[in-house]
């Protein structure tokens, strides 16, 4: 099995190397050394094929276009544990084109492939203004039927259903604070909200190691 931090070396992800997915020859440069690793198809599209890299520690997901082999679509996440939230995924790197042949597609990854895969998905501590806007879309769309809030460090606040979004984060100690927010994180997850909150009663092994 690939290691995450490998592939991601040789893709030049590790910080010391550009990452203009919006250059051509970048770009192409970066499908190449995806294929060279070969990934599994995930989904092979007439005009586009997803594909997955995994590692021990995280992996990718990139739709290479045909026959011109370009990224349209990247993704690559790191896999963390949490004491109650089990095995997390987390996108570290996302893009795509503004001209991506095959629409929807980041939905279904998130929704398909990292939340269906995972259980659960956490965002980043470097989150920037659009990146906290796409997860307060993501809190409303999921909240109904997913578990969804924030780790504040490593402590889980449940999500307030009866508030509107903006309403319950504005609730939360610290949320306009903007040098807050490297230690609070979204998260949506598949295990049921009840187990959650059992798990954080007083007392529980869970609440325990989160306290």
């Amino acid at each position: 099995m690939i290691r995450p931090g490998h592939i991601g070396q040789t893709l030049g992800l590790d910080g010391s190397a550009e990452w203009n997915l919006s250059d051509r020859r970048a770009n192409a440069a970066r499908a190449a050394g995806i294929l060279r690793h070969q990934p599994v198809v995930l989904e092979d599209f007439p005009v586009a094929q997803l594909v997955h890299l995994a590692g021990e520690f995280g992996g990718q997901y990139a739709l290479i276009s045909k026959p011109d082999t370009l990224l349209e679509y990247y993704v690559h996440y790191e896999i963390h544990a949490h004491p109650v939230l089990g095995r997390c995924a987390t996108q570290i790197k996302l893009w795509r084109s503004r001209t991506a042949t095959v629409q929807g597609l980041a939905s279904k990854v998130f929704d398909t492939y990292l939340l269906g895969g995972f259980g659960t998905i956490v965002s980043d501590s470097r989150q920037t203004g659009r990146g906290r806007e796409f997860w307060e879309v993501q809190l409303a769309g999921h909240s109904q039927t997913k578990t969804a809030g924030l780790l504040v460090r490593d402590e889980i606040k449940l999500y307030d259903r009866a508030l509107r979004v903006d309403d319950w984060l504005a609730s939360v100690e610290g949320w306009d604070r903007t040098a807050s927010f490297r230690q609070m994180r979204f998260f949506i997850s598949n295990i049921g909200r009840d187990v959650v909150g059992a798990a954080l009663e007083p007392g529980s092994a869970a609440a325990l190691v989160t306290a």
